[in-house]
């Protein structure tokens, strides 16, 4: 289960394992910011605050031992 809470999107909520997110948006209305932290790829982000854990699992501990648990996976339109 995944619990977050983003205070700067002033929102909250719980995915439980099997589900999937999807967010739908306008360009700019950071929908790919919002999937990076809630997937744990926050690396480029300037700052954090806030807290995003996984089934009770911190998100340091989530990146080191289950990194492929939690993924997001950009669109994009060029072939692989």
């Amino acid at each position: 289960m995944v619990y977050l809470v983003i205070p700067s999107y002033r929102s909250s909520g719980v995915l439980k394992p099997g589900e999937m997110c999807l967010v739908l948006g306008c360009p700019g209305a950071g929908c790919t910011t919002f999937l990076k932290a809630i997937s744990n790829q926050r690396e480029e982000f300037a700052k954090m605050s806030g807290k995003v854990s996984y089934a009770g699992i911190d998100a340091d501990e989530m990146a080191k031992h289950y990194k492929g648990e939690v993924v997001y996976n950009q669109e994009g339109s060029n072939p692989i």
